[in-house]
Formats: C-alpha cells, sequence, structure tokens
C-alpha cells in the first residue's frame, strides 16, 4: 500500500483479496523482483463508499415523527425510501424530513445515500403503538339519572371510563356502550380513554341530567314586624329564585335561598322558591 490503508489478505499474490479499503484514493504498488532486479506498477482504487446513518430507532404514541439521519456529504444525493410498513414522506431527500402514516406495529424506513456510482443505506425502525382515536360519543341532555353510553369501540388497545366532574357508576367501565347511573343533576362530564402499550387518547362526553331537585321554602312563619330571614334548600345544582305569589315583599337578594325580606303587607303574604 503505497498510500490510503487496506488490508491485503496475501499480498504476494498477483489478484490477492483486499479488504478495510479506505475512504477516498487508495495506491497500491505491485512489484515483480527477480534477483536484485525489480519492476513496479500502481493500481489506484477509489473508495467512494460514504458513511450513513439513519438515526435513532424511535418508539410512538402517533402516526408520525421527524426523522434524524445523517446529512448527504458534498456531491451526493439521499433519499427516503420504505423497507416495512408505511410512511409519508414530506420530502424524501432531506435526512431530517417529517414523516406520516405510520401504521401501527414497526416500520422500517430506509435512508440512501448516493456518491458517483456508490449507494450506502442505514435502516430505522419506527414502532407505532398509538391506540384507536377516542371517541366519547354526543353529548346528553337526559331527565333521568341513567342512559346508555356511545363511545367507539377501541379497535386498537382497550378502554375505560372515567368521571372527570360530577357523579357517575358505569355497569362496565371498560365497555364502550356500556350503562351509566346515578348521575347527578345537572353537569356531569365522562372521559372515554383508549389505551394501547403506553400510549394513550382520549375524549369527554357532557351528560346533563335535567332532573329538578326537591324544592323546600322553609317553614312557615307569623311574624309581628314586616319583616323576616327567609329559609328555603339552598340548590346542589343550578340557582333559585323568589317571587311573590300573593301579598308583597322586597326580597334583599332574590335568588339567594336565605335572603332577608322586608316590606311584607298585613296578614298572608305568599312567597315561591323555585
Amino acid at each position: 500500500v503505497y498510500s490510503g490503508s487496506a488490508t491485503l489478505v496475501n499480498p504476494v499474490l498477483p489478484n490477492t483479496q483486499v479488504t478495510a479499503i479506505s475512504k477516498g484514493k487508495n495506491v497500491f504498488v505491485w512489484t515483480i523482483t527477480n534477483q536484485i532486479c525489480s519492476l513496479s506498477d500502481t493500481v489506484v482504487i477509489w473508495n467512494n463508499g460514504l458513511d450513513v446513518n439513519a438515526g435513532y430507532d424511535q418508539i410512538l404514541c402517533e402516526d408520525r415523527t421527524t426523522l434524524d439521519a445523517s446529512a448527504p456529504p458534498a456531491a451526493s444525493t439521499g433519499q427516503w425510501s420504505v423497507f416495512k410498513g408505511s410512511a409519508s414522506f414530506l420530502d424524501g431527500k432531506i435526512y431530517n424530513t417529517k414523516v406520516s402514516g405510520l401504521v401501527n406495529g414497526q416500520n422500517k424506513l430506509i435512508w440512501s445515500i448516493t456518491k458517483g456510482s456508490c449507494t450506502n443505506t442505514d435502516t430505522v425502525v419506527l414502532t407505532c403503538n398509538m391506540p384507536t382515536v377516542a371517541n366519547a360519543g354526543t353529548d346528553q341532555f337526559i331527565n333521568g339519572s341513567s342512559t346508555t353510553l356511545g363511545a367507539n369501540a377501541p379497535v386498537i388497545g382497550t378502554g375505560k371510563w372515567t368521571v372527570i366532574s360530577g357523579a357517575a357508576a358505569f355497569t362496565d367501565e371498560t365497555l364502550f356502550n356500556t350503562t351509566v347511573s346515578s348521575l347527578n343533576p345537572g353537569v356531569n362530564v365522562l372521559r372515554w380513554t383508549i389505551t394501547n402499550l403506553g400510549c394513550s387518547l382520549y375524549d369527554d362526553v357532557t351528560i346533563t341530567n335535567g332532573t329538578i331537585e326537591k324544592v323546600d321554602a322553609g317553614q312557615d312563619q307569623t311574624t309581628c314586624e314586616n319583616y323576616t330571614q327567609l329559609e328555603a334548600t339552598r340548590p346542589q345544582y343550578g340557582f333559585g329564585v323568589w317571587t311573590v305569589q300573593k301579598g308583597s315583599a322586597n326580597f334583599e337578594d332574590n335568588e339567594a335561598y336565605n335572603s332577608k325580606v322586608t316590606n311584607l303587607a298585613p296578614n298572608v303574604n305568599i312567597l315561591r322558591w323555585s
């Protein structure tokens, strides 16, 4: 070896194998010797091979990511291709392009760099664990404390219902169309989560229970003044309003369950708490 570097399997053979040839220009000298005489000739071997790195393997919870291969050196070009699975490249010639449309499981992508007549490749594995996209169903307004939910059935992964606000008792929290009971009056927000291999997607549904609470305007009163303190039931959900049905009254706050009331007319005054 005159310049560059290489390993000659058998230097005395005219057709020996040569390995570990360094990148770029390598000059080899073949010398024939007889007694004290020798003649030599040289051969040049260009190694246009390139170091290629397709980037680190990735485990993903979605069907898209950004690639991170080695950039092509000067006078060379790069190209992404799919070996296994599926992928859509934003620009298949860019080493750090975005990729989408990955299928669940393994997607093997090849990064090739070409210089002259030489092409070198490396493979990256993108494992997509994305579950089925969750859909908790249509919001509901019901006149009761129970209903049937209408989420989507998981194709990939398993589902589970949870309560975000309000209250609910699920017949089967893992069933997409389970029945639910013990809903609070008013708004109840329930979440449907689909999980696959550590990856989760969720969606919320609002179930509004329009059942009216039991209303109690308080004990009837006999007073020697034209004012008093009211004592109705406090609303747990929604709000209440005082109105005059007979007589007269001025409410300090007609939406307060325990409002003070003045200017009561003599005799009977009928006040309604709604």
